[in-house]
């Protein structure tokens, strides 16, 4: 793994948790997620479709075309 995708995992873990501190988020919050990646080439793309535990709650918006990350997240 690069220097920068580390540094990258580092930030978006930092964000993560400072996101469960201060809203500490519950099955009944939805999301807009603005800026999802189709395309993943680090684990820290669509960070928080990854770690989001309530992932129907999730709504993605992009301008990319919709190919790879509905199969990756169905719900």
């Amino acid at each position: 793994m690069s220097f920068a995708y580390k540094i990258s995992a580092m930030n978006r873990e930092r964000k993560w948790n400072i996101f469960l501190k201060e809203l500490d988020p519950s099955y009944n919050d939805s999301i807009l997620d603005v800026g999802y990646s189709d395309k993943e080439y680090s684990k820290t793309d669509n960070y928080l479709e990854k770690h989001y535990p309530y992932k129907k709650k999730i709504t993605a918006l992009g301008v990319e075309e919709l190919v790879e990350f509905p199969k990756r997240y169905p719900k």
